[in-house]
């Protein structure tokens, strides 16, 4: 039966309330409504990884078509703990005993740079005018995808040490990459 136009206003409403406060590893603070909520809690893992590994390789292709010459590429990322908006205050601070959401993480692609020989190549940064991605991935099987698929990892090795950084409250760094150079000198000594 379909639903009357007052039910339909209804469930844009009711979509439309805060449900997650999420903290990053850069001190900021983002809310999701229900409705988006819903929908990134509804996303398969490699879905996630795919768009993540996607924005660093199209950053590659566009230096590379720019002719941005390097031998390593970085691209840093937002990662943040997961609290239902009623485990936070209205001053955003988080109420004693309340836990984040379990091993998944809400992400963003952030600034990407290409390097040869440790000096900056790129003069545009495809994470500023290319398309960035979000969404929320578990973030112990993204480290362990990141190894796997022969790229670095700058950041916290573990959900844990990640949520106890954050909580310390302490603004830091992460970020995903490969080191041409490097490769080629494990690829030798093998």
């Amino acid at each position: 039966m379909k639903k009357s136009v007052f039910e339909q206003l209804e469930d844009v409403k009711e979509k439309s309330l805060i449900a997650n406060v999420n903290f990053f590893n850069n001190g900021s603070i983002t809310k999701d409504d229900r409705g988006l909520a819903e929908n990134l809690k509804n996303r398969e893992f490699s879905k996630s990884f795919d768009d993540i590994s996607s924005v660093l390789v199209e950053a590659a292709y566009r230096y590379s078509n720019n002719k941005y010459e390097f031998d390593s590429i970085k691209m840093n990322m937002l990662f943040g703990l997961i609290y239902d908006v009623n485990d936070v205050d209205k001053d955003n601070n988080i109420k004693e005993n309340a836990t984040p959401n379990d091993k998944m993480v809400r992400y963003y692609t952030n600034s990407i740079k290409s390097y040869l020989d440790g000096e900056r190549t790129n003069a545009l940064d495809y994470g500023e005018y290319g398309v960035s991605r979000q969404g929320v991935i578990n973030y112990d099987q993204l480290v362990k995808f990141v190894y796997e698929n022969g790229l670095e990892f700058n950041g916290p090795q573990s959900f844990e040490e990640l949520k106890n950084a954050i909580l310390s409250k302490e603004k830091f760094d992460i970020s995903i990459g490969a080191d041409f150079q490097r490769s080629k000198k494990l690829v030798k000594s093998l």
